[in-house]
């Protein structure tokens, strides 16, 4: 899912994928889930943050080559960052899709880039097929390789050799 944005005359695509949290994590080192959960309500300047950080997040998945996050967020136009904000916010939450599954992958632990990049390896999903992938899809394809997987009758080695 993808979508243009305009900063300082300069068009940029924006793209919310199954990758935009793993690079998010990577860039500024807190989970977007933690950093939302975290929020109180009323608190407009974290919101602001964390609303531009994932726009930033949005635009790396496209553009390798990016100044930093705080060079390229001054670089907007107030009405420009207000309407990428809104875009970016709008997008993401599509690429999410309608699922109502538990997002800690069912054990009741938090959702993290750490356990969703390695549900995504042991898929076989690379960060370049995230990078492509909404991550409501790439979550419902996680969540049913693993209900596939666990629907084996689980065999240990003494029992599979007889002892």
């Amino acid at each position: 899912m993808e979508r243009m944005i305009t900063v300082g005359n300069k068009p940029y695509k924006i793209r919310a994928s199954a990758a935009v949290p793993l690079i998010y994590k990577a860039q500024f080192g807190t989970d977007y889930n933690e950093d939302i959960a975290g929020l109180q309500e009323g608190d407009d300047q974290s919101d602001y943050i964390i609303g531009c950080r994932l726009l930033w997040a949005m635009a790396r998945t496209v553009k390798e080559k990016l100044p930093t996050p705080d060079e390229w967020i001054v670089s907007f136009k107030p009405k420009e960052l207000e309407r990428a904000l809104t875009v970016s916010h709008e997008l993401f939450e599509l690429s999410l899709g309608s699922d109502d599954d538990d997002e800690g992958g069912g054990d009741g632990e938090p959702f993290t880039a750490e356990k969703f990049m390695a549900l995504a390896a042991h898929c076989g999903l690379s960060f370049q097929d995230l990078k492509y992938l909404p991550l409501g899809m790439a979550l419902k394809t996680i969540s049913e390789y693993v209900s596939l997987s666990s629907d084996e009758e689980y065999v240990s080695g003494a029992e599979f050799f007889g002892a």
